[in-house]
């Protein structure tokens, strides 16, 4: 399944950046260059610059975000039965939100305020895109957190517990500490969903601001 989401992208990405078209005969053909791929693929960071600078300031955000929510979540619902009901919720409610619902949502709730520091927050931060993010992010955080934290031997934090370490203590060290790697890697997975998102996102960016998904959406 892997394979299949990725090759199928890459194998369309590859055959159109090299496309050229030709006139041979009064006729056009087409034909691939390689020269012609290599200068599209090098080009479009520095003619898209703006747009990657946005798809990676709203997306890094959102993650870390998402882990700073999702870390204490899923460090409950590692024992299961009731603990885990929160993280339940929350992954089942961000699953099942459409894109859209997310972003028009947080753009009528940011809409209701008079505070003119809420409204230059919506139309002149990152703030409102971010959380729409952090919304599609943290069901895939949870799910990877929970299995990483529950990977984590019991006799290890009844031990610490037992020499007098308490919950936040075994929490950051044990927890944070020893699954720093697995958390990285959950990081990128929620960078990547934020990157990735278009329904919610091009409902809450402000005015000057595009990302590399909405351009590409436009394209």
């Amino acid at each position: 399944f892997l394979v299949l989401v990725t090759c199928v992208p890459l194998v369309h990405l590859v055959a159109n950046a090299g496309l050229v078209v030709e006139q041979s005969g009064g006729r056009l053909e087409q034909a691939w260059s390689l020269a012609k791929f290599t200068q599209s693929i090098a080009l479009a960071p520095i003619r898209y610059r703006a747009e990657f600078l946005w798809s990676l300031s709203i997306g890094d955000a959102a993650a870390t975000l998402s882990i700073s929510i999702v870390a204490p979540l899923a460090w409950l619902a590692r024992r299961g039965f009731g603990r885990s009901s929160v993280a339940l919720f929350v992954a089942a409610v961000g699953l099942g939100t459409p894109g859209p619902m997310v972003g028009l949502s947080l753009a009528f709730l940011f809409s209701l305020s008079s505070m003119s520091f809420v409204h230059w927050l919506s139309v002149r931060t990152i703030l409102v895109p971010t959380l729409a993010m952090t919304v599609r992010a943290v069901p895939f955080a949870i799910l990877a957190l929970w299995y990483v934290f529950r990977s984590i031997a019991q006799n290890q934090i009844d031990s610490a517990a037992i020499d007098g370490a308490g919950p936040w203590t075994r929490f950051s060290l044990i927890a944070i500490g020893q699954r720093i790697p697995a958390i990285a890697i959950t990081w990128i997975v929620a960078m990547a969903v934020a990157w990735g998102d278009v329904s919610a996102s091009i409902l809450t960016l402000p005015p000057g601001v595009e990302t590399i998904q909405v351009r590409v959406f436009g394209l």
